[in-house]
């Protein structure tokens, strides 16, 4: 819930987006989430397929474990709908390559994401590791 967490953070603070739908397999935890953000007329689904038939939803986020992202991100390009996924897009090429010829069938927006690059944690680090100040990054491999 942690990545899915930031993309909510980001959507619901940004005036031209409205959250519509969540998916997830615990019903319940999509009822909290819907809570704790204050997600009016949003709808939960633990059913992928049932959610990309509502006409609403303009854009999904496919933040869900890697070994789903391939099948789910076809989904979305055949419901015609745009979509951002949550880097990996695939766990091998023959598998991108299957992912680039649904995106080719479907004219879909889409783009991958990398939730942690804004992370204020990852830039702390980024910071530290730019002004020298542990040294030296090497990988050493026996």
């Amino acid at each position: 819930m942690w990545v899915s967490a930031q993309y909510i953070n980001s959507f619901i603070n940004n005036d031209y987006c409205k959250i519509v739908a969540l998916c997830t397999r615990d019903h319940e935890k999509g009822k909290n989430a819907i809570k704790k953000y204050t997600l009016d007329n949003c709808t939960v689904f633990t059913d992928f397929t049932a959610m990309l038939k509502i006409s609403e939803i303009d854009i999904v986020c496919v933040l869900t474990p890697n070994f789903l992202h391939l099948n789910q991100a076809i989904q979305c390009a055949e419901a015609g709908k745009n979509f951002i996924l949550e880097k990996p897009i695939a766990l091998n090429w023959s598998e991108v390559k299957l992912l680039n010829s649904a995106l080719q069938k479907n004219s879909v927006k889409n783009i991958v994401g990398f939730v942690l690059r804004w992370n204020s944690l990852f830039k702390n680090i980024r910071a530290v590791i730019d002004m020298g100040l542990i040294g030296d990054i090497f990988l050493h491999r026996d």
